[in-house]
């Protein structure tokens, strides 16, 4: 298949890139293609300040676009200009590949687009599927806003997927080396009360959910996240466990809060997510279970 990718320049379109290129043929849409042809393999990469002629020609006959683009949520703290930042990433890539599509005379497939799980707020432990309602704080509305950007595309008779993303494990950036280094440092432990939870996925399950959504007659919102989603306290110990490390201390709510602000929501909250459109698909994970998932990344 012909593949465009937006944003893929990150930990999850190289995984994806490296991990399917030998299938697929993947055109890389960036706005600086200075050393990325050392990072991915065999990767058509086109910078998006060429000329907009050039670039609708490079979309025609597209099997499908993924689209991952967007400022990292997780760094630094929430100021006024980082939220704005977080938001319009999103959205303004959106209107801008849709813009591009719109101009096409062969129109793609499926349009994917990478959400959140975020989308439902804080829920505790409430079970929440692709049907489950929005929360109400800034997460979930950025991706309630980025989410109805993207159903534009189904008005251009383009299949549209909403994958909504938990937290993605990999040996090679994200959250997982953060998590694990006080773990490391003899100083780890769950975060505030640790009853949180983490819907989480293995990075090698997630670039195969994408390949799987491109083939199969998915749309809509589809949670990207293992079936076995876990606690903060689970984790923690599953992955000290695994370190041969201690796991009896914590880091009070309020340390988090002061040093964090708001974007210590992220840490504190937590859904209990589930893929019930992928199971309903039959999608095989390979790393179901956080002890598999982590024993891979680890040992």
């Amino acid at each position: 298949m012909k593949i465009a990718l937006f944003g893929g320049t990150g930990l999850i379109g190289t995984e994806l890139v490296n991990c399917l290129n030998e299938k697929h043929r993947f055109i890389l849409f960036t706005r600086n293609k200075t050393g990325i042809k050392d990072k991915l393999d065999n990767c058509e990469v086109i910078e998006i300040s060429d000329n907009e002629n050039n670039l609708i020609a490079s979309l025609e006959d597209c099997d499908a676009i993924i689209n991952l683009a967007g400022e990292s949520i997780a760094s630094g703290r929430w100021t006024k200009k980082k939220k704005e930042a977080i938001l319009n990433s999103r959205i303004n890539t959106t209107k801008f590949v849709f813009n591009l599509i719109e101009k096409t005379k062969n129109k793609p497939k499926v349009y994917i687009a990478a959400s959140a799980v975020g989308y439902y707020g804080n829920r505790y432990n409430e079970e929440l599927n692709e049907v489950s309602s929005s929360g109400k704080d800034f997460l979930s509305n950025v991706t309630i806003q980025l989410e109805n950007e993207v159903r534009h595309f189904e008005k251009l008779g383009v299949r549209t997927i909403l994958l909504r993303i938990g937290i993605v494990l990999s040996n090679k950036g994200g959250a997982l080396p953060k998590i694990l280094l006080p773990i490391k440092l003899f100083i780890g432990g769950k975060l505030g009360a640790g009853n949180q939870w983490m819907p989480w996925i293995h990075i090698n399950d997630l670039t195969r959910i994408i390949e799987f959504c491109v083939i199969n007659p998915i749309n809509g919102p589809v949670n990207a996240v293992s079936p076995n989603p876990v606690t903060n306290k689970e984790f923690t110990f599953a992955a000290a466990k695994l370190l041969k490390r201690p796991s009896f201390l914590s880091v009070p709510s309020f340390v988090l809060k002061f040093s964090l602000g708001e974007m210590s929501s992220i840490l504190l909250g937590g859904q209990k997510a589930i893929p019930q459109k992928l199971n309903k698909a039959n999608f095989c994970f390979h790393y179901s279970s956080i002890h598999k998932a982590l024993s891979d990344l680890l040992i």
